[in-house]
């Protein structure tokens, strides 16, 4: 017998449309995502996406929103700057992407020399520019790595002008709990390897930029506030838990946590 044998294809394009419309669109990043969501094979998303079944849709509608809120009256939302860790040299290699000289980004050591040049010359100029000037006293906290011991009193005695104070005060030893990274930073980060495809540094950096939603900033610091009326010079407390969220969507989650008048003493 001449003809087309073997089972029936239990996925059809009908019931693949149909599962893959039901899927929220913020979890249809990646096939992956969409594999999970639908418990449908790679192997049959890549086929139907092959066969114009379903589409790849891509946009680049961002709209530019500015960083002073007048009708909230928000001067300051806690947030600094991100800066990529960087350089920008010559290709020494070709390849299919490009050929060999061309500036391409690449990645660097993070030593204390370079440390303590993005503190001086990127992190306080910013803070001058976006911190409100009622009070010009900043602490700058850090943990206990290696390169972040180059900045010192000392060294920020030489960016203390114009009114400013600057000093820096070191976090109690193995307490992630004070890194604001590993609060909530990292675990963003960590997702994009399953959600987003890089094919570059420049992606990877635009990415994860994307990825830090506003929200996700809000959560980490309100923890990281909350951790800090609780450590009091040891890592013996239970990591609050302040239903953000729920807060959110009530429209109480307040901008920042007080801090009890028997901490200033």
């Amino acid at each position: 017998q001449i003809g087309r044998v073997g089972g029936k294809t239990i996925n059809t394009s009908s019931i693949v449309t149909t599962l893959v419309s039901e899927v929220p669109e913020e979890q249809r990043s990646t096939l992956r995502d969409i594999s999970q969501a639908t418990r449908l094979s790679m192997g049959t998303l890549s086929r139907r996406l092959n066969d114009g079944t379903i589409e790849r849709k891509n946009t680049r509608l961002k709209p530019l929103l500015t960083r002073s809120d007048l009708r909230c009256g928000v001067m300051f939302d806690g947030k600094i700057g991100m800066w990529p860790v960087v350089k920008y040299l010559p290709a020494a290699r070709n390849s299919r992407n490009r050929p060999a000289g061309t500036i391409v980004p690449t990645i660097v050591n993070v030593d204390a020399v370079l440390y303590r040049d993005y503190v001086i010359t990127r992190v306080v100029p910013a803070i001058k520019a976006k911190f409100p000037s009622v009070n010009k006293k900043v602490v700058l906290q850090h943990d206990n790595a290696t390169p972040h011991g180059a900045i010192t009193d000392a060294i920020l005695a030489c960016v203390s002008t114009d009114g400013w104070t600057f000093v820096v005060q070191r976090q109690p030893p193995n307490s992630p709990d004070l890194n604001v990274l590993d609060l909530g930073y990292f675990a963003s980060i960590q997702s994009l390897q399953n959600k987003v495809v890089s094919h570059s540094i420049d992606d990877v950096i635009q990415s994860t930029l994307e990825a830090i939603s506003s929200e996700k900033l809000e959560n980490v610091f309100h923890t990281f506030q909350a951790v800090m009326r609780l450590v009091n010079g040891s890592n013996h407390f239970p990591l609050p838990h302040l239903k953000k969220d729920a807060k959110r969507c009530a429209g109480t989650l307040s901008a920042n946590l007080s801090c009890p008048a028997s901490l200033l003493g």
